[in-house]
């Protein structure tokens, strides 16, 4: 089973490592690293553009950007719950269609995505997106 680790230095702010050791900057007061309720939502998006990339190199498409930026609301009071992400991805390449990316995208989220699975049941997910030619 994987480990990850997150260690107080003082104040709001942690140093966490992922299960492979990688480090992340982690503060409550959003100087010196990242808000911890944005980790979610990062995660969510960086899960789903992974997925994309590896669908479309089994297409064969030359991917040249792929971005996705991700809005969030969350329950006004304690403990503030998620409980809409919306997520857009600007994707530049070559050799897709619109249909190839919605088809992705709809599988990285109801398929793939394990982060995407494990927030579904209770927070709405909602996704755009734009596709330009390299």
């Amino acid at each position: 089973m994987p480990k990850i680790n997150v260690q107080w230095q003082g104040g709001w702010r942690f140093d966490g490592h992922d299960s492979r050791g990688m480090p992340v900057d982690i503060d409550g007061t959003q100087q010196l690293g990242v808000k911890p309720s944005d980790l979610l939502p990062i995660a969510l998006a960086a899960c789903s553009a992974t997925d994309l990339v590896i669908q479309f190199n089994e297409l064969g498409a030359e991917v040249a950007s792929l971005r996705v930026d991700a809005s969030y609301s969350q329950q006004p009071e304690a403990p503030w719950t998620f409980q809409r992400v919306r997520l857009h991805y600007e994707v530049v390449a070559g050799g897709l269609t619109e249909e190839d990316v919605a088809e992705a995208i709809r599988r990285s989220e109801h398929e793939l995505c394990s982060v995407a699975s494990s927030v579904r049941p209770t927070v709405a997910i909602e996704s755009t997106f734009e596709l330009r030619g390299e």
